[in-house]
């Protein structure tokens, strides 16, 4: 008899098969051999793969049994709740954020395009030579200051519709402090150059009165849309006699109005001071006021000299921008120090009813400690009072920024 291994690592090839034999009758299995004349060892391997050819499948009941988990204790459902309502907490108050940002990020490109136009009205309108300077600059070969462009505003409640350019009139500037003259003169009837509701306002469809040709409209129809920004200008003549200007980009809206700087107080003719006694004329497009500060030695606080009735605190809440004006004084006499004109400071707190503290470096600004003081442009919130003897400020800044030397 011939035994052949068909696979001598595999139990199957264990089967004896005789050349030219009969097959196995069926139902009959052929004995497995591992050798001639000795025993197969059964090895576990080998068991296994026997049993597989010879016993049935079976399934274990574990397989196929669905294991009951234990449910969820009232503490632990509690303490998810709790987690997930302190996520969902966390998430809504992102959006309050989300939404300020996106407000100030539309404000910015507004204010983008609005610097433009106000650059090209600048520019193209206004001839340098008519803006007067004070010689004692000049004479010095020294810049001057920032002065405010003369321009107009819109008096609230003002509904004139028979005569649309009655509705607007020329700030308080008699002032030479608070606003530099149009050829060494100022007339509250007339200037060489105007600026009317369509210049400064952002709007590409502001109202129009039809009895103007200049559109000055009434302050109903400026009421009519609810937010709108507005700039307001300023210039400089450098010492080699250029002129150069800037902006101030505020928001405006419905309902708030601002009040106006006091400048015929005896006090203003000395030194510009945060003093407003009444509110005579309320405004409703934002007002820039020019404070005098002074600069507590050694620290980034900034404060004014008077306090009553309105002081630097309630000028210039947290997140006020300041522009540094350029004028300067010792309270000692003598030649005053230099300052940087154009510099714009961010309040960062508010220390007290007079006092500010900002966030920029100010150590190279002369100190109060050396009797000096300087002066800057701040556009005070709205006016919260509803009558002339309320001047109370409130609310933020409508500053958006400044933007210096277009």
């Amino acid at each position: 008899m011939n035994v052949r291994r068909d696979n001598p690592g595999s139990c199957l090839g264990d089967h004896v098969r005789s050349a030219g034999a009969p097959g196995p009758q069926r139902g009959l299995r052929p004995q497995p051999k591992c050798g001639i004349g000795v025993p197969p060892v059964i090895t576990p391997a080998r068991r296994r793969c026997h049993s597989f050819f010879r016993e049935p499948l079976r399934f274990s009941a574990s397989l196929v049994q669905v294991r009951r988990g234990r449910a969820f204790s009232l503490l632990e459902t509690t303490i998810a709740i709790g987690i997930l309502g302190l996520g969902l907490i966390m998430i809504a108050a992102i959006f309050p954020v989300a939404l300020s940002q996106h407000r100030d990020s539309v404000y910015q490109a507004r204010a983008t395009e609005l610097v433009t136009k106000a650059e090209g009205i600048l520019h193209g309108r206004v001839d340098p030579d008519l803006l007067h300077t004070s010689q004692d600059y000049l004479d010095l070969a020294m810049d001057t200051p920032w002065y405010l462009m003369p321009t107009r505003n819109i008096r609230v409640g003002a509904n004139d519709t028979a005569d649309g350019d009655d509705n607007w009139d020329d700030m308080m500037q008699g002032s030479g402090r608070y606003a530099d003259y149009i050829n060494g003169s100022f007339s509250f009837f007339w200037t060489p150059i105007q600026f009317y509701g369509l210049d400064m306002l952002s709007d590409r469809a502001a109202p129009f009165s039809t009895n103007n040709s200049l559109s000055p409209f009434t302050d109903a129809e400026l009421m009519s849309a609810p937010n709108r920004l507005v700039w307001c200008g300023f210039f400089r003549r450098l010492a080699n006699g250029n002129v150069t200007y800037a902006v101030a980009i505020c928001r405006q809206q419905r309902n708030q109005f601002f009040a106006e700087q006091d400048v015929t107080d005896s006090d203003f003719a000395s030194l510009p001071t945060a003093r407003l006694s009444a509110i005579t004329d309320a405004r409703r497009l934002p007002v820039p006021w020019r404070v005098t500060v002074a600069v507590l030695g050694g620290t980034r606080v900034l404060y004014s000299n008077l306090a009553a009735p309105e002081g630097l605190g309630e000028l210039a809440p947290v997140g006020s921008k300041i522009m540094i004006q350029g004028e300067s004084y010792f309270l000692t006499g003598g030649r005053p120090p230099p300052v940087p004109a154009g510099r714009v400071l961010t309040v960062l707190d508010v220390r007290s009813k007079v006092a500010v503290e900002v966030l920029d470096d100010i150590s190279d600004l002369p100190s109060s400690a050396a009797g000096a003081s300087f002066d800057v442009w701040i556009m005070p919130p709205p006016v919260v009072g509803g009558d002339s003897s309320d001047t109370r400020f409130g609310g933020e800044s409508p500053l958006i920024d400044w933007k210096v030397r277009l």
